[in-house]
């Protein structure tokens, strides 16, 4: 099945929605700065934030549903890490919108069906 400008531009923004999700809130930015100097189990992280193991659990899966982190391991011992690949594609892809943005004189971002992803 072929995709329409209008489908991948969906999918375009979806990836942006998502990324916006993942750093909108301060306990994932601080989590992000902790995991980018090292991996951190939870129980690391929740001891370095005012937050209980099930927040940090939460956080953690919504930046590894935005390709932000990943996990190494199983059960007790999971340990969290940042994803260079999946920050490079955000930072890309959110600059590329801003940019487009700036370059239409904040008109409509939506014209000319530009791919974000490349």
């Amino acid at each position: 099945m072929a995709f329409s400008k209008a489908n991948k531009f969906s999918q375009e923004m979806k990836l942006i929605a998502s990324f916006q999700k993942a750093l909108s809130h301060p306990a994932r930015i601080q989590i992000m700065i902790m995991l980018m100097k090292k991996e951190h189990q939870v129980n690391q992280i929740a001891k370095a934030m005012p937050l209980c193991k099930a927040s940090v659990s939460h956080h953690l899966q919504t930046l590894r549903e935005a390709g932000l982190i990943k996990a190494n391991g199983d059960g007790p011992d999971v340990s969290y890490e940042v994803v260079e690949s999946g920050c490079r594609q955000a930072g890309k892809v959110i600059s590329r919108f801003v940019l487009r943005y700036l370059l239409s004189g904040g008109g409509d971002v939506g014209e000319g069906g530009e791919n974000l992803l490349e």
